[in-house]
């Protein structure tokens, strides 16, 4: 039933069978108010963390665009021409720029393909608990160390432990027969893996703790269901883990692939780039246009580049998991 108001009120049921209409009063203005910011209160406190969102993120972003289409000099950053898309012409056509998307991609991929295998290994291995639980504790304690220290201070340790001299990577070497060690840091050759290794010893730590978190939230009565019925420990892996781990696993390569098309601080420590551009990567090639050549305008293009380039990955993997899911589906 609705009153004269346009309420509507439940109906009561006499015991002869008839409905008479509950008669209840109508709200008042204050009441109406009240319901009115209860309806939109969880919208408002949303409005902080959206503020800061944009002043995080998409101010910069408008920012480094409009800047990228200007001639902008550091020397003198009021002085702004237009000059449309000639930066990304003259980055694109920059000889340098092809080595620094090849370096870019090769350290990217090794380093996340690292980073992935050897966490989720660890986590493999450590959640059958074989050292016992105290050990495993502080194993995972003492694998979580590099992801805790900052960057430079890991680029200091590594570049150090890779000196051709006094570097503990060639004395081991040295100690296994091998005459003549590499240089690594300064050889255009195996520059590039040493600064991999470094950013993979850095990065495990964090997918150890993803991967871990997957494997605990995997009921254990699937295990002993999968014993019960006979099956062999690939196939429970096959069958049990990797279906109910999958979600953490993808969500690990897009964090990890994030972390890792920005790594700036590993790569400048350690080799600045060099030697001849051998593991000079986008993040580096940004700032030292910036910063060393002076060319402002041409640093925002090379950092929108870095932006497409974050959002493609993120648009590759999203397909990719859909894709996968519709097919185990």
């Amino acid at each position: 039933m609705t009153d004269d108001a346009g309420t509507t009120r439940p109906d009561h049921r006499e015991p002869d069978g008839s409905t008479v209409a509950r008669r209840e009063p109508a709200l008042t203005l204050t009441e109406r108010v009240f319901e009115a910011v209860d309806r939109r209160l969880p919208y408002l406190f949303l409005v902080p963390a959206l503020a800061l969102v944009a002043f995080l993120v998409v101010y910069p972003v408008v920012r480094a665009v409009e800047l990228s289409l200007h001639e902008v000099v550091l020397i003198n950053l009021s002085d702004q021409q237009f000059v449309g898309v000639s930066n990304y012409a003259t980055v694109v056509s920059d000889p340098v720029f092809a080595t620094v998307m090849r370096n870019t991609v090769v350290f990217v991929g090794a380093s996340v393909l690292g980073q992935v295998a050897v966490g989720l290994g660890l986590a493999l291995l450590l959640e059958r608990r074989w050292l016992g639980g105290r050990l495993t504790r502080l194993f995972r304690l003492a694998f979580v160390l590099p992801w805790a220290t900052t960057g430079v201070i890991v680029a200091f340790s590594w570049q150090f432990m890779f000196h051709p001299r006094m570097g503990i990577v060639n004395e081991t070497l040295r100690a296994l027969g091998v005459a003549t060690p590499p240089t690594w840091l300064n050889s255009t050759r195996w520059a590039m893996a040493a600064v991999i290794v470094a950013t993979v010893w850095r990065g495990v730590p964090f997918s150890l703790i993803f991967q871990t978190s997957g494997l605990q939230s995997i009921p254990s009565r699937l295990y002993e269901a999968a014993d019960v019925g006979g099956a062999s420990p690939v196939q429970t892996v096959r069958h049990v883990t990797v279906p109910l781990l999958w979600p953490f696993v993808a969500m690990n390569l897009v964090l990890v692939t994030l972390f890792t098309v920005n790594v700036f601080d590993i790569v400048f420590v350690m080799t600045g780039g060099g030697p001849l551009h051998a593991t000079e990567v986008l993040s580096l090639y940004m700032y030292e246009t910036a910063f060393d050549v002076g060319a402002f305008g041409r640093a925002n293009a090379v950092a929108v580049i870095l932006f497409g380039l974050n959002v493609a990955v993120v648009v590759l993997y999203l397909v990719a998991f859909d894709r996968g899911n519709g097919g185990a589906r």
